[in-house]
């Protein structure tokens, strides 16, 4: 919790000292709409006389609490209510435990929450709902998850008109790139594997999965990330401390990373099979998701065994229906892209905006 209370203290601080160049910029250029993607809405971009539209680039399910749906980043499958009244039990008798439990939130959170509330309200934007960072705006929001998969949710949920969900957000083509030659030389499928930018710090974690890995038939290009110089890659590995995801995704048979929502759309952009061993945040409900539109498969990045991973892919790269399955709904968003209608909207809002520009998050 303290890790989080200095998290969200620094993002203040960061947010404030840019607002000045931000409020340059915006009385520079005059837009017609401003697009944002943040978990902190910045009071100078939510300004009553600049329509906003907001980007949520992670998975949208925490957006739409309801009791049809798992609660947001638990990662449970839609059809086990037992489990989700579990979890809310669980999280009530932890509450109920801590008998300081709301002091200390408003020890943490709500001086920073006024703080922030404060600063809002002095720079002509509405008000922040109570505790909470983040705006839902009146004009426009953007949910990116590839639509045949957000399917599973539409089901259970209806949205307004203020809302869109998008395929993609893919921009630029894949460059050409070149496999190295070790890994051209072994036989074996050629796999990705990432854990982002915090999972790739997990050392000790990292190094336990290269030694599983390396004792697979196949070969995999590895994101090493910051603390690449820590760890070694075994025979059957290329990698650096940063790779050229975006080139390389179309080459491999399966990729294997922590459940990111932007290497998740990519990944299905691209047809490829998952494994997921999710971390935090939304990551858990990607991974579920996944499993759910049986496109791969969700592991315990702590616990998962050298027979578990193992098994996993060689299974997923053995199984033509899994394969079959992501590659059609590749070929339906690659010829259903909906940026241009994006495009659209965004354009409508800047000549049909709606005031209030913001309202509050749910």
């Amino acid at each position: 919790m303290i890790r989080k209370r200095n998290f969200f203290a620094k993002l203040f601080q960061t947010i404030k000292y840019s607002s000045k160049r931000i409020r340059e910029i915006i009385e520079t250029v005059k837009p017609d709409v401003i697009i944002e993607d943040d978990i902190v809405t910045n009071p100078i971009l939510a300004r009553n006389k600049i329509p906003l539209v907001k980007l949520f680039s992670f998975n949208p399910l925490r957006m739409f609490p309801n009791d049809d749906l798992p609660p947001a980043g638990t990662g449970l499958p839609l059809n086990d209510r037992i489990n989700w009244e579990k979890y809310k039990k669980v999280l009530n008798i932890m509450l109920s435990n801590f008998k300081n439990f709301f002091q200390i939130i408003d020890d943490i959170y709500s001086p920073l929450w006024n703080d922030l509330n404060k600063w809002t309200i002095e720079n002509e934007a509405p008000a922040l709902p109570l505790n909470q960072f983040q705006y839902v705006s009146t004009n426009l929001n953007i949910a990116l998850c590839p639509k045949p998969i957000f399917k599973i949710y539409a089901e259970r949920v209806s949205l307004g008109e203020e809302w869109m969900v998008v395929n993609h957000l893919m921009r630029d083509k894949p460059k050409k790139f070149t496999i190295p030659e070790k890994l051209q030389k072994r036989g074996g499928k050629l796999i990705l594997f990432s854990m982002g930018t915090v999972g790739s710090t997990e050392v000790k974690v990292m190094k336990r999965l290269v030694d599983i890995l390396a004792k697979s038939k196949h070969k995999f290009i590895v994101s090493k990330g910051s603390k690449h110089e820590e760890f070694e890659l075994a025979e059957n590995m290329w990698g650096e401390a940063s790779i050229p995801q975006l080139d390389i995704l179309p080459l491999v048979d399966l990729v294997i990373f922590h459940g990111g929502n932007n290497t998740f759309t990519e990944a299905v952009y691209f047809g490829k099979p998952m494994i997921v061993m999710p971390l935090f945040g939304d990551q858990p409900d990607n991974a579920q998701l996944i499993v759910e539109a049986k496109i791969g498969f969700k592991l315990n990045l702590f616990t998962v065994t050298e027979k578990e991973l193992l098994s996993a892919i060689d299974t997923l790269v053995e199984d033509k229906q899994i394969q079959q399955r992501v590659k059609s709904i590749s070929e339906e968003i690659r010829a259903n892209s909906n940026l241009d209608v994006v495009v659209e909207r965004i354009e409508y809002v800047a000549q049909n905006p709606k005031f209030p520009t913001v309202f509050e998050s749910h």
